[in-house]
């Protein structure tokens, strides 16, 4: 079951890829860079069957390379740097809201 908050903010996939950037947590790629073959993922840290959760603070966007070379390990057992590390659910909550004040609801994901 997917994490919510007090307002509803549940994790899905377009809007964990927003709040990354569309950007590989682990080699900084964007979508727009990837090859043919690769896309994001939705990546573990700390892998679910490993008693990981599928929280916001577990959870962030990685190209299918980097994930599968993350494989069900930590990024630490993998050899892997987060260069941006999870988000807690307050954290996207608040970058919701800033969007929703200043009426830049094109950059939310739909």
């Amino acid at each position: 079951m997917p994490a919510t908050g007090a307002v509803g903010v549940k994790l899905r996939q377009r809007l964990l890829f927003w709040v990354f950037d569309y950007r590989c947590a682990y080699c900084g790629r964007h979508v727009t860079d990837l090859g043919l073959n690769e896309g994001l993922t939705r990546d573990h840290v700390y892998p679910l069957s490993r008693g990981g959760e599928d929280t916001w603070d577990n959870v962030v966007a990685a190209c299918s390379t980097c994930n599968a070379r993350k494989a069900n390990r930590t990024p630490e057992e993998a050899h892997l740097t987060l260069l941006r590390g999870p988000k807690s659910l307050s954290f996207v909550k608040d970058l919701v809201a800033q969007r929703l004040r200043t009426g830049d609801l094109l950059s939310l994901p739909g």
